[in-house]
């Protein structure tokens, strides 16, 4: 473990609609975590649909969602909430109607100790949900890792190596570009994956 903090700027932008979908979220999870199967919509991609709400032993994840969408367990269309293990939320605050996807900067900050990402998700609407910053702060201590050059036997050549974040796999269905167009080869811009609806 390592002490760390966190501040990211990010944009939900719902482009005015009345409905917009789903939200999007920071998450803390295992390392290694992968991106559950049949987690578009409501599910923000962090937990497989109809199983998230009440799979508390198996699922291993704590996640502040930034949510547009009011789903049954949801206790409005605007909130910010605190999961853990579940996508019901155990804390939130509601916010006036359409705040959070209005498209305006918003910034959060987190200092714990902790495994981070994002993920966000769509249902029957969408919007864009876009990072557009991110500041990581540990005080993992840096490691000492031999350097490759190809030869052998000329002394100890080592590197100095930063802790790094390395995104996951992703499974989605497609992402969607600026121009709304959905293509199989754009990568997704999260850290942990997108989810999007099954065709």
């Amino acid at each position: 473990m390592t002490n760390s903090e966190t501040h990211f700027s990010f944009i939900i932008d719902g482009h005015n609609a009345t409905s917009a979908g789903d939200g999007m979220a920071f998450f803390l999870a295992p390392f290694g975590s992968t991106l559950p199967p049949d987690s578009w919509g409501g599910a923000l991609g962090l937990l497989t649909r109809n199983v998230s709400e009440n799979n508390l032993e198996k699922n291993q994840i704590v996640a502040v969602e930034f949510d547009s969408y009011k789903n049954p367990f949801d206790p409005s269309s605007d909130h910010v909430g605190i999961n853990v293990n579940s996508i019901v939320s155990v804390a939130n605050v509601s916010l006036t109607d359409g705040t959070v996807r209005d498209g305006r900067k918003a910034n959060a900050w987190f200092y714990e100790q902790i495994t981070v990402g994002f993920s966000a998700a769509t249902g029957l609407f969408f919007e864009d949900h876009k990072v557009l910053s991110w500041r990581f702060n540990s005080t993992l201590e840096l490691i000492e890792v031999p350097k490759d050059n190809n030869k052998t036997g000329e002394g100890n050549n080592y590197q100095t190596i930063a802790p790094t974040i390395a995104p996951t796999s992703t499974q989605g269905k497609g992402n969607k570009t600026d121009e709304g167009n959905t293509d199989q080869n754009i990568a997704p811009t999260s850290t942990r994956g997108t989810a999007n609806k099954p065709d």
